[in-house]
């Protein structure tokens, strides 16, 4: 006798891009909305002494947020750009509009 599934692959829609229809009892969310990120991105850009405003710094708010998503989770460096990746909310709390499967770190966020 031969199996054979009933079941076809369940398809995902994808389609949508907009991170901001998140719900906002998500744990992402709600840390991503929380914290103070103008001043925290103040404090870590005056600790690089860069006057210049150099284009080679990353947000602050993605260094930082990743840190956070990094050890949240107990995720090495690898495992946290892919979980970022594979994770809209994750998205939302480091500060994209839109989701996308690239890793994060190709980004600068304003």
């Amino acid at each position: 006798m031969k199996y054979s599934s009933q079941h076809k692959q369940l398809v995902l829609d994808l389609s949508w891009t907009s991170l901001e229809g998140l719900p906002k009892d998500n744990r992402w969310v709600k840390l991503g909305d929380s914290l103070p990120w103008d001043k925290i991105e103040q404090i870590y850009n005056n600790r690089l002494n860069n006057k210049h405003g150099g284009v080679g710094n990353k947000s602050a708010r993605i260094i930082i947020r990743a840190l956070l998503i990094k050890h949240k989770m107990n995720l090495s460096d690898r495992e946290t750009i892919q979980a970022i990746s594979e994770n809209p909310y994750m998205q939302y709390m480091l500060g994209l509009s839109e989701f996308t499967p690239r890793p994060v770190h190709n980004y600068n966020i304003t």
